[in-house]
Order: C-alpha cells, then sequence, then structure tokens
C-alpha cells in the first residue's frame, strides 16, 4: 500500500514521526535517526484501580481495569510503500519525513513495489544492507518480507545480511528447501511486486520444484508466472529448455504453458496411462508440440465417435450478447477452434457436463472465453486470442466487467 495524503495524519507533538491510518488502524514510523521503526496505537490495560469510600480504609475492594493507548510493534508488517519516483511531489505530507532519510537508501528501495518499507528497514538496521542490494537484490528482498512477515527478529535478520548468503537462504526456506544461492542467483526479470512474490513463493517453497529449476541454465521469473497454476511444467525437460534459451521470450513460455496445460487435458480425456511422464520426457518444445498436435487428433475422433456434434450444450451461467456470444454446440465450437487455431474444441465434455461454459468474443478483441461457476457465481478461467496469445490488459478489464455485470447482485454470496 502506498502511503498518501488521504492517509497520514498530523501530530504536532512529534513532528519527525510519520503518522497514517490503515485498515482502522493508526500507525506511526519513528524518523530515520530512530530507527525507523512501525508501531500500532493499541489498548492496553494498566492494572486494576483502588476504590476509596469515605468513612472506609483504604483497603477496598478493586475497581475494573484502567485502560490506556499506547504505541507498539504489530506482529506484521503490512505492505507498505513511502519511496517513489514522483512521492515528493505527490505526498507533500510526508517530504519532511522523507527527506531525513539519506538520499543512497532513498533511491536503493524506488524498485520495491511491494514490502518496501520492510527492505528500508533491514538497510538502516544492517552497516552491510546496501551491499546486499546491490550484490544479492532479490535475495536481500525475501528477507525483507520474511522479516515484515514477523517470521524473523528484525536484529536478527540485520545480523544476518553480514554472513554468508547460504545461511540467509537456510533462514527464509529452511534448512532442506533445495534453494541455493545459486539458484537464487539465476534469477532474472524480478520486479520485486506482490506476483513476482506470489510466483517465488509457489516455485521456491517447493523442494521437488525448486531442485528442478536448479538445473535450469537461467530462471527468467517472467517465465514463470505463465506456469504459475502448473507449477509442475518446470519439471519438463522441454521447459527446462525453454529456459535456457536466449534471447529468452514471455510470449514462448505462455504458449508452452498452455500447450502443456491442454496436452495435460487430452490424455486425461483419452485415458492414457501416465500423460505427465510422456510429456516430461520430450526433449524439446517441438517434441512437446508434437505430443499435444497427437493427442488432440485422437480426442477429436473420440468425440466424433460418441456422436457428441448431434448434441446440444447446457443454457449458459450468463446469457451472450451480440460482442460476446454463448457457443451451445459442438460444431460451432469447433469452427471456434479452426478459426483461431486453439483446441477448445476438446472441451466440449465439461461443456456437456455443465462445468464449463464456451463463448465467441467478438469485441474488444476476438478471443474465445472459458467462464466456470463457484456456487451460484461465475467467473473468468480462461480467455485467449488466437493461437492462445493473450488479451491486452483493456479487453481483460471489460471482460471481467461483463461477468460482474452478468453475476449480478441476485447471485453474489
Amino acid at each position: 500500500m502506498r502511503i498518501d495524503n488521504n492517509s497520514i495524519t498530523r501530530r504536532p507533538e512529534w513532528p519527525d514521526h510519520l503518522f497514517f491510518r490503515r485498515g482502522g488502524g493508526e500507525y506511526r514510523i519513528t524518523p530515520w535517526e530512530q530507527g525507523l521503526v512501525l508501531e500500532r496505537r493499541e489498548p492496553v490495560a494498566v492494572g486494576p484501580v483502588q476504590l476509596r469510600l469515605p468513612g472506609l480504609p483504604p483497603a477496598g475492594a478493586a475497581g475494573p481495569a484502567n485502560a490506556a493507548m499506547a504505541w507498539r510493534p504489530p506482529e506484521a508488517v503490512p505492505d507498505l510503500t513511502l519511496v517513489s519516483p514522483r512521492h515528493f511531489s505527490d505526498c507533500y505530507k510526508s517530504d519532511y519525513f522523507l527527506r531525513a532519510i539519506p538520499r543512497p537508501y532513498r533511491a536503493a528501495v524506488e524498485p520495491f513495489t511491494y514490502m518496501q518499507y520492510s527492505v528500508l528497514r533491514l538497510l538502516r538496521l544492517s552497516p552491510y544492507g546496501l551491499q546486499a542490494l546491490r550484490t544479492a537484490p532479490v535475495l536481500t528482498w525475501l528477507l525483507a518480507v520474511h522479516m515484515g512477515r514477523g517470521n524473523l527478529a528484525p536484529e536478527a535478520a540485520a545480523e544476518l545480511l553480514g554472513q554468508r548468503q547460504n545461511r540467509i537462504v537456510a533462514a527464509v526456506f529452511g534448512e532442506d528447501s533445495g534453494v541455493t544461492k545459486n539458484l537464487i542467483r539465476k534469477i532474472t526479470g524480478c520486479r520485486f511486486t506482490p506476483h513476482d512474490h506470489e510466483v517465488l513463493t509457489v516455485f521456491l517453497g517447493s523442494a521437488r520444484l525448486a531442485r528442478a529449476l536448479r538445473h535450469c541454465a537461467a530462471c527468467p521469473l517472467p517465465g514463470l508466472g505463465p506456469f504459475l497454476r502448473h507449477p509442475e511444467a518446470v519439471e519438463l525437460n522441454a521447459v527446462r529448455a525453454l529456459f535456457g534459451r536466449s534471447p529468452f521470450r514471455v510470449g514462448l513460455a505462455q504458449k508452452t504453458a498452455a500447450t502443456y496445460r491442454d496436452a495435460m487435458r487430452f490424455g486425461a480425456a483419452l485415458g492414457l496411462a501416465d500423460p505427465y511422464a510422456r510429456l516430461k520426457r520430450a526433449p524439446d518444445l517441438e517434441t512437446l508440440g508434437a505430443l499435444h498436435d497427437r493427442w488432440s487428433r485422437r480426442l477429436e475422433e473420440k468425440l466424433e465417435n460418441e456422436r457428441v456434434p448431434n448434441v446440444r450444450f447446457p443454457p449458459p451461467v450468463i446469457p451472450g450478447d451480440a460482442a460476446i456470444r454463448y457457443i451451445d454446440n459442438y460444431r460451432d465450437l469447433k469452427r471456434e477452434g479452426e478459426e483461431l487455431s486453439h483446441c477448445v474444441v476438446h472441451y466440449a465434455e465439461d461443456v456437456l457436463a455443465g462445468t464449463s461454459w464456451i463463448y465467441r468474443v467478438m469485441k474488444p478483441e476476438r478471443g474465445t472465453l472459458e467462464l466456470k461457476r463457484t456456487g451460484r457465481t461465475a467467473y473468468v478461467n480462461q480467455f485467449f486470442l488466437a493461437c492462445n496469445a493473450l488479451p491486452s490488459p483493456e479487453s481483460q478489464r471489460k471482460i471481467d466487467e461483463w461477468v460482474r455485470k452478468g453475476n449480478g447482485p441476485a447471485k453474489r454470496g
């Protein structure tokens, strides 16, 4: 969360502190000279009050506990952004506080959009902070997040920055995590966002996946993102070869993730024994694609033989319109896949079972939309353009709005 003028409050008695509100609570950060300590204003009990009644001895009954407010460090630090390239012009209320932070430290934490305060606090506590951030930015960031979430005391985290990187890795991930300092060094393309941290948590939080990534020549973080819903795919020989390509292309990673996802569906629908093992053995992307295409043709023949083409699909979870048209039969579904060069036809069994609904999207971009449902609420499971290309953020936003409107207030909850 970025601290802005609306959240900042004034306290004349502490002009050098930064006070702000978040989530119904009041916080303050002490100035740089006092360690940048984050504290929350909380009620505390100060003990019972002795009642003195006229004509009676002072040892009367104890009264109710007396309540007071005190500033205390929270158990976990919220995600706070203090410094950004435009912060001084956008947030004049924090100028005095921020200008007390030395310029090298302000500049060093600018790229960190997630848990930036924790990074800055770690740099303040350790004389090795700036050097660690320059030589191992990803590992230092992960240590700061680990500290901010209350998993490690700030003083202990600061002490670790002066030790070997393997000690830091063990403190963040555990002794038998499979993560090594060399693996962390292979990670490229990190933008230090919440999404980046989610990706690293998934792939480095599993010893099996971490060991698979150790065998990759490189570990481009933007390439891991497309496999977030199917992280086991990084064990495939073809995917590891993909990460070693130079220059690395995110679009190819997205296409490979879609190929793997569909191939696994095809294998399951065909009743193949352990399709994952067969895909894992594919030595390169070409072989992986050939397996995908072979299983795709077999599944299409199976659907044709089962006379699925003559069956009408169940009613849509959200009615279509001129721009987003529900596909209610097999032949139109097959035509959609042929027009956009993807394998949507193989979702026919899911549509017949009432677990998926497929739409032909005409605007804002030509694409194919799959909806699923949890309870009474529909949600976007997939939205792809021709050849499984990703839509623009604007198109994705409009599709999400259409789904929200289609759910309506009566379906929510």
